[in-house]
């Protein structure tokens, strides 16, 4: 559960790297809205870890990993 929590915060900074948050980023409330996105994110961590999906989704994310890598649609 600890590692799946842990690379869904990496993917989540990641995420807000990208030129999708661009705008957002550059808006004067987004500490706000970053504070926002990270509270929803515990709340379904929470909620996974719960209903104990953590290794389901540890596993589609090897397998979406490994098609990627094999140029796989």
């Amino acid at each position: 559960v600890q590692y799946f929590k842990e690379e869904s915060r990496k993917g989540l900074e990641y995420r807000f790297s990208t030129n999708a948050f661009k705008k957002l980023r550059e808006s004067p409330d987004w500490e706000s809205k970053k504070k926002e996105y990270y509270e929803r994110l515990e709340s379904e961590l929470e909620m996974i870890a719960k209903t104990g999906f953590s290794g389901y989704f540890l596993i589609v994310s090897d397998f979406i990993k490994w098609a990627k890598a094999h140029q796989i649609p």
